[in-house]
């Protein structure tokens, strides 16, 4: 969680899928429950998992309550 200067609230969650991603999205923003949601070009993401070096791709989002 990241508080900006304004005093909003951003969120990173990264989703294995976009059709996932903008789900929430939409449902996120219906139900008036934040401000804005971006959902980002995929990436790949290098991590180490018990003891070996990984990579998967995912869809990075943002999620913003004001």
């Amino acid at each position: 969680m990241t508080i900006n200067s304004d005093g909003a609230n951003s969120y990173h969650h990264p989703f294995p899928r976009k059709k996932s991603a903008v789900a929430l999205a939409k449902t996120l923003i219906d139900q008036h429950l934040v401000a804005c949601v971006n959902v980002l070009n995929p990436c790949t993401s290098i991590y180490r998992w018990q003891g070996h070096i990984e990579s998967t791709d995912e869809i990075p989002v943002l999620i913003k309550t004001q």
